[in-house]
Order: structure tokens, then sequence, then C-alpha cells
């Protein structure tokens, strides 16, 4: 089951409707004390409510706490100027269903969803909740006269996590004795744990080393050091599976786990949320404010493939301020909220603008740089490289993998420095040309480089290539054509030399500018075309060099350690 669209009206700081459509991965980005944390807890409080058997027995029940919250207080969760208006807050929440969950609602309801299942939570100044399922026609009254099933129905398949941006040793351990709970509950349900309560050590200890194997295995991605793990229950009297939870990192130190630092503590509790996300994924929706904060960058990158391998198995939704945390390759992914208004990323660009995010910032937040030329240059490898191998499309969308121009071959000795400066591991991309070679040249001498380290863009049978040497040109040549009032084609167009000599040549028999201005629009356009249909835009005789650049590209990463 499948949340995929929350509105939230009246609570905190949310006053107008915000209606937000939801992926598998939603990443809620904005300045601070804009509403973002307020929709993030809106929505929790809400899944949490309607995880309540209650709502299953009357239309409006007083919900005072929920997992030991208080769950709504309209003196505190309503706007305070509309509270002398008795305003109520309103939750609805969209969920989409399996075709199996589609079969079990007919036979439960008797009606068929041809759209999603809509359910409104409103809370009013009693602090009573009022359950509704949302539906038109006769249908909607069939269904409001079995709100009370539909209310268990949904409660039997929604599974919540929440990470607060605030996480304790308390809170890491938390979920691990959730998970204890949760394992142990079933122990319960077998003759020999309710007949030998004397035996119920004996019982759980497999089970507690089984849990400790799996969180070992867990956490070791996010911490190669850990050696080993142990989960323990604290001595008490009554139902063993309500005692406290002990657990013991060994990191090359064995201490329990609220003595180590805030960083080991947090990817502790994130790890083990992916750990339960993996033994029962259908149900589950992970809800993280900030989950960067206390980490340091190399676990932020991994704590962003982690969410990635868990959003295709469950769904996602975080609120962040860091760019390595959002979703690059899908910008509507990401929703911004400003002002308490919630809205779908329109770009990148917006992106950055929200987070105040510079270029410079991604690239020093990269563990490997590809540098190349221009700007048309960095776009047109972009698409290739997202399109011809998934690795290298996941480094970049992760933010792992950056791609920086040099602005003219002549800046790459500078531009080498600045990001060994920030240090990123580096490749280079140059142009098969005079001053591509000068440049590398250059760069190899003070040592800013080795050979390893670049690949030039080297066109078949031609004294002197660049990157749009190797492009097939019947992607780019009407839009081209178009913009220069010119024919690519003909003798000065077929010649031997590099493309924009080749280009030049054609505006000048024209009669047309040819001025540097001109060559870099054309290169846009290009760019552009490559962007929109990168299938199939590298002729046959160079795709071999732009497979040796992708497989270096590759290669770094697994000296990295990067995992796809």
């Amino acid at each position: 089951m499948l949340l995929q669209v929350f509105s939230v009206e009246n609570y905190r700081s949310i006053r107008r409707a915000q209606k937000l459509g939801l992926e598998d991965l939603t990443v809620l980005v904005g300045p601070n004390n804009e509403g973002k944390s307020n929709i993030m807890r809106a929505m929790v409080m809400g899944m949490r409510v309607l995880r309540r058997e209650s709502l299953a027995v009357s239309r409006r029940v007083v919900i005072r706490r929920v997992q030991g919250h208080v769950a709504y207080s309209y003196e505190r969760d309503c706007p305070i100027d509309l509270q002398q208006l008795k305003k109520k807050t309103t939750l609805e929440f969209d969920f989409r269903l399996t075709d199996p969950e589609q079969r079990d609602f007919f036979a439960l309801t008797g009606v068929r969803l041809q759209t999603g299942l809509r359910v409104a939570l409103t809370f009013d100044e009693k602090n009573e909740v009022e359950f509704k399922v949302r539906k038109q026609g006769p249908a909607g009254t069939t269904l409001t006269a079995q709100r009370g099933a539909i209310a268990k129905f949904i409660a039997d398949r929604l599974r919540l996590e929440y990470v607060s941006a605030i996480r304790t040793a308390q809170a890491a351990q938390r979920v691990v004795l959730d998970m204890v709970e949760e394992r142990l509950d079933e122990l319960s349900d077998s003759q020999a744990y309710r007949a030998a309560v004397a035996r119920v050590q004996e019982l759980e200890r497999p089970v507690l080393n089984d849990l400790a194997t799996e969180v070992e295995r867990t956490l070791r991605d996010f911490l190669p050091q850990v050696k080993s793990v142990s989960v323990a229950l604290a001595p008490n009297e009554g139902r063993a599976s309500r005692r406290d939870v002990i657990v013991t990192v060994d990191d090359g130190h064995p201490t329990l786990l609220d003595a180590k630092g805030d960083g080991v503590q947090s990817l502790a509790a994130l790890a083990l949320l992916r750990q339960a996300a993996e033994r029962d994924p259908g149900q589950l929706i992970l809800a993280i404010e900030e989950p960067e904060a206390h980490l340091h960058p190399s676990a932020i990158h991994q704590l962003g493939r982690v969410l990635r391998q868990i959003s295709a198995r469950g769904q996602v939704i975080i609120t962040t301020h860091h760019p390595i945390l959002v979703s690059r390759g899908a910008s509507a992914s990401n929703i911004v909220v400003e002002g308490s208004v919630a809205r779908k990323a329109r770009s990148v660009a917006d992106l950055r603008k929200t987070l105040g995010v510079r270029t410079s910032d991604n690239l020093t937040n990269a563990e490997l740089v590809l540098i190349v030329e221009g700007e048309s240059d960095a776009r047109i490898i972009g698409a290739l490289a997202g399109t011809q191998n998934e690795v290298l499309k996941s480094a970049l969308e992760e933010g792992f993998l950056a791609i920086q121009q040099t602005r003219g071959a002549s800046n790459l000795s500078y531009v080498l420095q600045s990001s060994k400066e920030a240090l990123a591991q580096q490749h280079v991309l140059l142009d098969d040309d005079v001053a591509g070679r000068e440049s590398y040249s250059k760069a190899l001498g003070a040592q800013l480089i080795e050979a390893s380290d670049v690949n030039f863009m080297r066109a078949p049978g031609k004294g002197e290539s660049e990157l749009e040497d190797l492009l097939v040109v019947d992607v780019y040549r009407a839009a081209v054509e178009q913009l220069l009032g010119i024919q690519l084609s003909g003798n000065k167009w077929r010649s031997n030399k590099k493309w924009s000599d080749r280009l030049e040549a054609v505006l000048l028999a024209a009669g047309r500018p040819h001025d540097k201005k001109v060559l870099v629009a054309a290169k846009t356009l290009v760019a552009d075309a490559i962007c929109t249909a990168p299938a199939g835009s590298v002729m046959v005789t160079a795709q071999s060099v732009f497979d040796n650049l992708l497989q270096s590209l590759e290669q770094k990463l697994a000296d990295l350690n990067y995992k796809h």
C-alpha cells in the first residue's frame, strides 16, 4: 500500500491546504522554520492515528496518546488565531493499493476502487478525530457505512517508521527494542512460551543472537570498522519482551551504544531501519527528519544509497538541508517548502537556489570529479553516461560523481589543483586537439595528473578532433541548420578538420557570422539535442572511445568503494 498523495490544512504553521504528490523517494527541502518539518510531523501523526484500532469502533474518537506521544492537541496544533473560529485540522491520505489489496478490499466492501483509497482525518477543538472515506456517488455511501472495517483494513497494512531530527542513543535503542518485541511477540503465541515462563531466556537467546547478527551486518555497511554487535535484554520481572534492550557495539572498543558518539548512534538507528525494511518491505513507510544530522560527508553518500535501496522496496519521505540527499535525477521528486507553502521542485537550479547551494558546493561534496572543457561537454557526457551505464547514472544522481568544466583547456591545471584541495579523485576528458594536448602536457609536468587519469575524444581518421566529432550529425542537424541558416553538407563540412573548424568554414562560405558566440550557440544546440535523445547519438566508429571513458570512471568508482 503506497501513500501517493497527502494533504494537510490548519496544522501549526500550515494554514492553506497543502497537497503533496509523493513518490517512492520524496525529499522535502526548504529553509528553516518554513514548514517542512510541520508537514512531516502532520503526516506521521496522521499515519499513527490511522493505525489505532479504536478508529474501527466509532466514528468519532478521542485520541490522546499514540506510541507514548500526545497525538493531537488543539491548543498546540491548530493555528492560534483560528482556534477562536473553531477551525479544524484536516489530514487526507490517498493510498494506491496493489492488485491483491484491491481484491481484498472488494471482498471486504463489495466496492471496486477505480483510483486510490482516499481517507480523511478531521481533528476538532475537543481533540476528537473523525475518520471518513472520501468517495463520490453511491459507492461513497456504501464505504462510509463500512468505515470501521476500512479503518482496520488500513491499520492492518500500514507500517510506519519515523526518525526525528534529534536522534539520541535512546532513539537508536528504541528501534532495536521495537524489533525485539516484534520477534518475541511471535514467540508468545507458542505453547512452550506460555507454558514455561522459566524457559523464556533460553528461547529468547537464539532470537537475540540472530538479531545481533543482522544488526552487525547492516551497521558494517555504514561503519566498516564494526567487528561485532550484541543485543541483550536487561534483567527485569515480568514479560521478557517488555524489558529494556542493551546494545553493545565493538568497533575496536566494545562500548554500549548509548556511550558512542552522536554520529554512530544516528547511523545505528538508520541502519536498523534498513534492516527492518528488508524483513517486511511491502508495508513500510519510512519518514526521517534530517537524516544527515551528525554524519560525516562520506557517510552521507552511503546514507543516500541506503535510502534509495529502501525506496525500491518501500516508501521513504525525508526532510533535508543537504544537496547530496536530494533526487538529482528527478527534480519533481523533491518538494520545496517555503512560507508554509509546498510545491514540486521545478528544476535542479530551483533546488540549488532553495538550498543555497552553489555549483562549487556540489563539486566539493563529490568524491570523483570528471573534468571536461566546456558546458556543452558536461551536458553531453552526463546524458550519455546516464543512458549507457547504470553505475554512473546512480553515482551522478547521488552526487558521488560530479562533472566540472574548465571553461577552456588552458585552465585545466588550475581546476585540477582546486579539485585536489577538495580531496576529490579526478578524471579528465579533453578534446584531441592542440589546446587539449598542451594542457595535458602542462598538468603532467606539474605532477597534477597521471596518464591513466585522462581520456581524449579522438575521432578515427582525424588529426584533431573534439567531442562533437564523435556524434551522429542527424541528431542535431536540423536545429543547427535552422539557427545558423546553413547546410551541414558539402566538402567543407566533410573535411578532415575538427568540428569547430569545419563549422567555421561552412559559415564563412555562406557569409554568416562565425565568432565565438555563434560557436557556443551551436554547441549548446548540439547538447540540447543529445540530452533530448541520447540513445544512438554516438557514431558506431567512435563508440569504443566512449566505452573506454565510461569503463575508466566505473573502475575509479569501484576503487572508491562506491556501491551501486
